[in-house]
C-alpha cells in the first residue's frame, strides 16, 4: 500500500516520490515502460529502506526493555525543517494523538505524518516532517531532548496531555486562535470500507495542532489508526 506519485522532470527522467518520508529516486524509462520491472524496483526500495529503518532503530529492536524511542534528523537543506521518528511497543487508541499533543505543545508544525510498523511484531514507527519556527533561537538538539521528556512521560509514565500542554506553557490546541482566512474553507470527511478497515479522508482549512484535535477524536470513539497510514 504505497502511494506513488510520477512527475516528469526531464524527457529522459523521472522522479518518483514514496509516501513514507517522501524519499526520491531516478527511474529511467526502461524500468518506466516495464509494469513488471517496476514492481520489482519498487519492491526492492521498500526491502532496502525497511532494512535501514530497522539498523537504524537495531537498540531498540535488540533491546526488550525499551519501550520508546525518539529520533530526530534535521534536513541539511531547508534548515527549519526535520523527520522526527517515534518507534513504541504498545499500540491503542488515542495513540497518535498523544505523539501529535507532544509536538503541537513544542511549537512544531506537523507538514505529513505516516504511521507505519518495523517490520516485526509490535514496533510501531511514527514519522512526521515538522517544521519549527524557532529554530533560530534553539537547536534541534534541545527540540529532540524536549520531545523525548514529553513523549515518554505520556507513553510510559501515564502524564496527561493537559499536564504536557501545562509543562510547556501552551493551551489547548482548540483553545488556539483560529487563522485569519478571506474565504470559508467548509470541512468534509469522507468514509470509505475495504473489509475490516474503513479509510477515513478529512479536509479541512489548516490550522495549529488539527492532527491533535482530529486524532483524540478519533481516539475517544474508540478507533484505532492502523500502521500503513498516512496523512498529508
Amino acid at each position: 500500500s504505497t502511494l506513488i506519485q510520477l512527475h516528469l522532470f526531464q524527457p529522459e527522467r523521472y522522479w518518483l516520490y514514496m509516501d513514507e518520508l517522501k524519499f526520491t529516486y531516478v527511474l529511467n524509462r526502461e524500468i518506466l515502460g516495464n509494469r513488471r520491472k517496476l514492481v520489482v524496483w519498487i519492491q526492492r526500495i521498500q526491502k532496502d529502506r525497511q532494512s535501514q529503518i530497522q539498523e537504524r532503530f537495531r537498540e531498540f529492536l535488540t533491546t526488550s526493555e525499551l519501550k520508546t524511542q525518539i529520533k530526530l534528523s534535521p534536513y541539511t537543506i531547508i534548515k527549519d525543517a526535520a523527520v522526527v521518528e517515534v518507534v513504541h511497543r504498545e499500540d491503542k487508541p488515542g495513540l497518535l494523538a498523544m505523539i501529535a499533543a507532544s509536538l503541537t505543545a513544542n511549537d512544531l508544525e506537523i507538514l505529513t505524518a505516516h504511521i507505519g510498523d518495523l517490520g516485526q511484531p509490535d514496533t510501531l514507527l511514527d514519522s512526521f516532517v515538522v517544521r519549527d519556527p524557532f529554530y533560530e533561537t534553539r537547536t534541534w538538539n534541545d527540540v529532540q531532548r524536549l520531545l523525548s521528556e514529553d513523549i515518554k512521560d505520556l507513553l510510559e509514565h501515564g502524564l496527561t496531555i493537559e499536564e504536557i500542554f501545562e509543562r510547556r506553557g501552551r493551551p489547548r490546541p482548540h483553545r488556539f486562535p483560529k487563522p485569519k482566512i478571506t474565504f470559508v474553507i467548509p470541512t468534509k470527511i469522507y468514509f470509505e470500507s475495504e473489509r475490516n478497515f474503513t479509510w477515513m479522508t478529512v479536509k479541512s482549512a489548516d490550522r495549529k495542532g488539527l492532527l491533535y484535535i482530529i486524532a483524540s477524536l478519533v481516539g475517544q470513539l474508540g478507533i484505532n489508526i492502523q500502521p500503513q497510514s498516512a496523512i498529508d
